[in-house]
């Protein structure tokens, strides 16, 4: 599987690094933030996991942050924004079941895309929340009224 996930970095000419340990990071440069996106595969379970990692809130935040990623998360059919209380590390995380026979190029592309485009797609929401500009429900309210007129 771990092939398959640097063919899909090759193929979309994102520079890269695999750990040894074997997990894949990359970068990607969104309309709104920079997204740090971490690939695992487990070959044991038939999972790949993407993370992309948006930032740290601070702790004074992250109750509010918390509420926002769970206001999101029931709009979204793939994937989901967590908080780690103990660090403030907010990140959105898509784990797929891989078919018997592996992953495809495509099917790591579907995981890595729907993992950076929501981190960018939300982080404004997520941004104004953390810097105390608003509440978890007008930022989420806030940001599906810019997506909708655009």
């Amino acid at each position: 599987m771990l092939d398959t996930v640097v063919a899909f970095l090759v193929q979309e000419q994102w520079p890269h690094e695999v750990s040894e340990s074997g997990v894949v990071h990359t970068r990607y440069e969104g309309d709104s933030v920079d997204v740090d996106c971490f690939v695992e595969t487990f070959d044991d379970e038939a999972q790949l996991i993407v993370t992309c990692v948006l930032g740290i809130a601070g702790a004074d935040r992250r109750r509010d942050i918390a509420e926002l990623a769970s206001r999101i998360n029931m709009y979204l059919s793939i994937g989901s924004f967590e908080i780690d209380f103990d660090d403030g590390e907010l990140r959105h995380r898509v784990g797929i079941p891989v078919p018997a026979s592996g992953p495809d190029v495509d099917l790591v592309g579907t995981a890595v895309y729907h993992g950076v485009l929501a981190t960018d797609r939300y982080a404004p929401a997520f941004v104004a929340v953390a810097a105390g500009e608003t509440d978890p429900a007008t930022a989420l309210e806030d940001l599906r009224t810019a997506v909708l007129d655009e």
